[in-house]
């Protein structure tokens, strides 16, 4: 699990954590057109996403996707087909969308080649039995000397993405202080179904303390707070949405910080186990406090009012991710409250996703103007990844990136020595670069998982 870090940086992650990412974009449509690219060439269908498409074929082995499913979790071409695989196989049929069921797809193959890459010598594709705590919260039941690590996955949009943990080692190499990992990605849009940003935050008002509603709608002070008709206007139409283009700077920020605290709490609450229903309101994010961070002017913003807006969102982020408290040193400047009372035992790392491949043809088609980059940048994010590692022991997270060691190594109990609990957001270029992060197409995971199905015939044990 070693990999390069960068040692002038302050860290949220641990060396043991690992984030894959799947685009799904397009994969099921090239299937059906039958292009011979693995999933990802040029197509009649439409390229915009999956969330048109349905399966018509509900009971089971019609369509493409459900061939595929066949193949890798079923029992076509192979002897050996586990109880374990027959229950996925299951749960992925029951979906009728076939979005959906390539979503649940994906879902079933990440830990599956995540644990067969990462233990190829123990795990195969056939000796592993997956289990869910009565939280329902993943893990590897089988081979049980396994179940110490930690795996969580989440889903939005084009992509589907999983966090796995390894155990830290002790000075005899022996596995210990296992460490719960817990992820969500967004998509950082406004919802088809609100037609506004305002309207938007008004809805989850529910969702957030007092004092983060009041943060939230800082960034827009003139938008209004009153919620809105959701299906109606005034002459009995459903008003237009908002696009992404539509917003102003205000806009967008007020959007931003509605996602920095979903996100967050999402992902702790996946870390801990708390079932749906959970109320979010008990937990507290208070990213705006933090201190002043001077950055310099970016010459490539093209108005003042939009070069402010780069900057103070940049500021805030990288602020409020190197200011949280140690529980007990400051309880006033804390970042993360549970139920009143600070919470420092849990670190967060942020991962800007670029836009998917349906996204990219959807801006080339667009124009010169409307195009997105190809590959993971700096300005081309488009979704955003969170991450919640822990419980750490009290005091492990340090209280400011100056308090924060520069080795990346872990002390004799295994511990980090250089983790602050909530870091700078990190881009995706950065995030693979640092090994944190590794992105594939859907294609590229189909591929792997079939070589990972087929070797399992030989090494069963």
């Amino acid at each position: 699990m070693g990999r390069r870090t960068s040692s002038s940086s302050p860290r949220s992650h641990s060396d043991r954590l690992c984030v894959w990412a799947v685009d799904i974009s397009g994969w099921a449509e090239s299937l059906d057109s039958g292009t011979s690219d693995g999933g990802h060439g040029s197509s009649s269908a439409p390229s915009s996403s999956l969330s048109h498409s349905v399966d018509k074929s509900r009971g089971g082995s019609g369509t493409p996707v459900d061939k595929i499913i066949e193949e890798l979790i079923g029992s076509h071409g192979h002897d050996i087909v586990t109880e374990d695989m027959r229950r996925a196989s299951t749960k992925i049929r029951k979906y009728i969308r076939q979005v959906d069921r390539v979503r649940s797809l994906a879902g079933q193959l990440l830990p599956r080649v995540m644990y067969s890459q990462t233990y190829p010598d123990q795990c195969t594709w056939t000796n592993m039995k997956f289990g869910a705590t009565k939280e329902n919260r993943p893990f590897l039941a089988e081979p049980k000397h396994l179940s110490i690590t930690d795996y969580n996955v989440t889903h939005d949009e084009d992509w589907i993405a999983i966090a796995f943990h390894a155990p830290s080692a002790d000075e005899d190499g022996d596995d210990q202080d296992p460490r719960r990992v817990g992820i969500d990605v967004m998509a950082v849009a406004l919802p088809n179904f609100d037609p506004s940003v305002a309207g938007f935050v008004s809805m989850m008002e529910l969702a957030m303390t007092p004092a983060e509603q009041k943060w939230v709608m800082s960034a827009n002070p003139g938008a209004k707070e009153a919620p809105h008709d959701y299906f109606t206007d005034p002459k009995g139409k459903r008003p237009a949405p908002q696009k992404g283009e539509d917003l102003n700077p205000q806009e967008h920020e007020m959007l931003m910080r509605l996602y920095d605290l979903w996100t967050y709490k999402e992902a702790l609450t996946k870390n801990v186990g708390c079932g749906l229903g959970f109320d979010f309101s008990t937990i507290e994010l208070a990213f705006w406090r933090c201190p002043e961070v001077p950055l310099p002017v970016s010459p490539s913003s093209p108005t003042k009012e939009e070069n402010d807006d780069k900057l103070n969102r940049a500021a805030r982020q990288h602020a409020s991710r190197t200011s949280a408290g140690r529980p007990g040193a400051d309880p006033s400047k804390s970042i993360l409250t549970l139920a009143g009372k600070p919470e420092g035992r849990y670190s967060f790392v942020e991962i800007h996703l670029p836009a998917s491949r349906a996204e990219r043809r959807e801006g080339e088609a667009n124009g010169p103007a409307g195009a997105l980059a190809p590959t993971p940048t700096r300005t081309c994010a488009r979704s955003q990844l969170v991450v919640c590692e822990g419980p750490y022991p009290e005091g492990t997270l340090t209280s400011s990136v100056a308090d924060a060691g520069d080795n990346g190594e872990e002390d004799g109990s295994g511990h980090p020595t250089n983790l602050v609990q909530i870091a700078p957001a990190l881009d995706a270029a950065d995030a693979m670069e640092a090994g944190l992060l590794r992105i594939w197409t859907m294609a590229e995971l189909v591929e792997e998982a079939r070589k990972l199905r087929r070797d399992g015939r030989f090494f069963h044990r």
